[in-house]
């Protein structure tokens, strides 16, 4: 399991000097290796990504990785 937050704030586009908005985000992943698959790998992440004045914005992923052995 793993839980992240990060917030960013004071940027500027450097093409336009222009101010860009504060930027939150929290993600919470959990991550499940299959013991009778080696290699197998399900990671379940929810994150909430906030803009200033934007409002907060949910993402849920289901994520499946497998190793290929190539070597």
């Amino acid at each position: 399991m793993l839980v992240r937050y990060a917030a960013g704030w004071d940027a500027i586009n450097t093409s336009t000097d222009a101010g860009l908005p504060a930027l939150r985000e929290g993600d919470l992943d959990i991550i499940w290796n299959v013991l009778g698959v080696p290699g197998l790998q399900f990671r379940f992440r929810n994150a909430y990504v906030g803009e200033s004045g934007e409002g907060v914005f949910p993402a849920f992923r289901i994520i499946l990785n497998y190793e290929l052995p190539l070597l």
